[in-house]
């Protein structure tokens, strides 16, 4: 017929007493189960459960907080019991599992310490993706967070259900934070690629230097986007050089094939031999390259950069005399490549000397079969 607070109840004030400042399930059923009381441990037990269940008083096996709910008789023994300091009302316990819906972490009347911890590690964990390194944000906290990490049970839930306002207020900062990092961080970092292929292009200068001025200052999530028209600049240029460079390479192997072409030599080789020597000497036509995309081109200077693809075209002017030398040694497989001595000439009889010399030099080697000078 008790009808007023659990601890208020004969049984529960003596359960308390003996409690005192804490004890273990174990102590207690003892002594109330000796001279004068005698008391079944039945009583005990449930003087203890209900206290639990109400918030009143707090259990713990091995350090690890026990959800109202948790405890049962079997684990009332080794249980360790102490009197809470603070008593969470209904509106408070409403308002912490008010947070844990907030948090996608739905908590049930008894399961508000358990899952608010789980939520709190949560957030904790949501706060870190909501900064990271250079350009993003620095990570950050919400100071109450930290003085709430060092309390427990019904202290836990009081500063939860005081703040929660606040709380659920930086898990929205946090996720919106989050989510633009995620979205903006592949773009970042597909700029900062290609701007690495445009460093020292007087153009890209000052694109450059924004971008260098974005990391230092973190503003990756400011509005609007500042990434986003510097990247476009960036790829533009790049896009731009990578044709014009494709269009030069084109230009010089289209020359140097019909230079070739029209030599009497190269006229003479099979399509078999002028297809090995137009490929071993980069003398092929190249394939349009794919920039269409900021990630195509990105992926095209990856391969080959503005540097590499310039040495293609310079490749292709000195490819011609090389092409003709290997021509005319497939001609003539006796002939072979004989080099010109360097001089210094400086009067009108050193060069006809030198010149004498050499004439005799050569006239005595296509003795020996076809000589290609170089």
């Amino acid at each position: 017929g008790h009808t007023g607070a659990v601890e208020d109840h004969p049984v529960s004030r003596e359960v308390l007493r003996v409690m005192g400042n804490g004890a273990t399930g174990n102590k207690i059923r003892k002594e109330l189960s000796a001279a004068p009381f005698g008391w079944p441990n039945d009583a005990t037990d449930a003087a203890l459960i209900a206290m639990h269940r109400s918030g009143f008083i707090r259990a713990t096996r091995n350090g690890n907080p026990l959800a109202p709910g948790q405890l049962d008789q079997t684990n009332v023994p080794t249980a360790e019991f102490k009197r809470e300091q603070t008593v969470v009302t209904a509106a408070q316990k409403i308002a912490v599992r008010g947070v844990c819906t907030h948090f996608k972490c739905n908590a049930k009347p008894g399961e508000e310490e358990s899952k608010i911890v789980e939520a709190l590690r949560a957030l904790e964990t949501l706060a870190k993706s909501a900064g990271g390194p250079a350009p993003a944000p620095e990570a950050t906290n919400l100071a109450i967070l930290q003085e709430l990490s060092t309390k427990s049970g019904a202290e836990l839930l009081v500063g939860v259900a005081e703040h929660a306002e606040a709380i659920k207020g930086f898990w929205n900062h946090c996720e919106k934070s989050a989510a633009q990092i995620a979205q903006r961080q592949p773009q970042w970092d597909r700029v900062k690629r290609l701007a690495a292929h445009g460093r020292g292009l007087p153009e890209l200068s000052d694109a450059i230097a924004q971008l260098e001025a974005i990391e230092q200052n973190r503003l990756l999530l400011a509005e609007p986007d500042p990434v986003a028209p510097i990247g476009q600049q960036i790829a533009a240029v790049l896009r731009a050089r990578v044709q014009a460079m494709h269009s030069a390479h084109d230009t010089q192997v289209a020359e140097a094939i019909g230079t070739l072409n029209a030599n009497a030599s190269w006229a003479q080789l099979n399509e078999g031999q002028r297809s090995t020597i137009l490929a071993v000497n980069g003398l092929v036509p190249p394939s349009k390259p794919a920039v269409g995309t900021d990630e195509e081109l990105t992926v095209a200077l990856d391969s080959a950069s503005l540097e590499a693809r310039g040495h293609l075209a310079t490749v292709a002017k000195a490819g011609v005399a090389k092409a003709l030398g290997e021509a005319v040694k497939l001609l003539e497989p006796k002939a072979r490549h004989m080099p010109i001595k360097p001089a210094t000439l400086s009067t009108e009889s050193e060069v006809e000397a030198w010149v004498s010399a050499r004439k005799a030099e050569l006239l005595e080697a296509i003795k020996q079969g076809p000589v290609i000078l170089g």
